[in-house]
């Protein structure tokens, strides 16, 4: 059973590989994500955006939580 499992596996492989060059892992990483939030609140133009927003935040935050709806 298990060798099946892997054989099953072993065939999309190549398919892993790719999908994998195309997801960008570093903009997933939590500090990435920190810096660009403080990159955010330090500029008065984004910071105005956010503000603008902060009735919105819980929609945003289901959002974020839950992307595909």
């Amino acid at each position: 059973m298990l060798k099946k499992a892997y054989e099953n596996v072993k065939k999309h492989g190549d398919r892993l590989a790719q999908a994998d060059s195309l997801i960008d892992w570093e903009a997933l990483r939590p500090g990435f994500i920190l810096k660009q939030i403080g990159r955010t609140l330090k500029s008065p133009c984004r910071m105005g955006v956010v503000l603008n927003n902060l009735s919105r935040l819980g929609e945003i935050r289901k959002t974020i939580q839950n992307p595909m709806g």
